[in-house]
């Protein structure tokens, strides 16, 4: 699960980084090199994400669980967070949800759903099923 502002506009990783006071999980630079292997690929946009993964979540954590991380972190600079969106960085909360088992749904409650419209971004599902066993 992670957190992402993206912005292809100008807007840098580090104005995010120094503008929230929180070190991403990973970032990097528009015009930033791709590929040591194609050097000549450049990012066309900044990207700064904060994820919720950790050894702790690996496993069994469910999509709840990996939120509340991400909000705790998140909600005490919500203002910042939606300057960032006027001054064009395009947010969004991202998940890959591992189908396997037979057990095909997660749930949220309101009460994450509420602290999650609360901030800006919208929020993307990656499904996909877990055939290895």
């Amino acid at each position: 699960m992670s957190f992402r502002l993206t912005n292809d506009s100008g807007g840098s990783a580090a104005a995010v980084t120094e503008q929230l006071n929180l070190t991403p999980t990973s970032s990097s630079e528009a015009g930033s090199v791709i590929s040591s292997r194609t050097p000549e690929r450049k990012r066309q946009h900044s990207v700064w994400i904060l994820s919720s993964d950790s050894d702790e979540l690996q496993g069994e954590v469910r999509l709840s669980k990996m939120l509340e991380r991400l909000l705790a972190q998140l909600e005490p600079v919500a203002a910042t967070l939606w300057e960032l969106e006027r001054e064009g960085y395009e947010a969004t909360w991202f998940a890959m949800l591992d189908v396997k088992n037979g057990e095909n749904a997660t749930e949220l409650h309101r009460s994450i759903l509420q602290r999650l419209v609360a901030l800006p971004g919208d929020l993307w599902l990656d499904v996909y099923r877990d055939d290895s066993d």
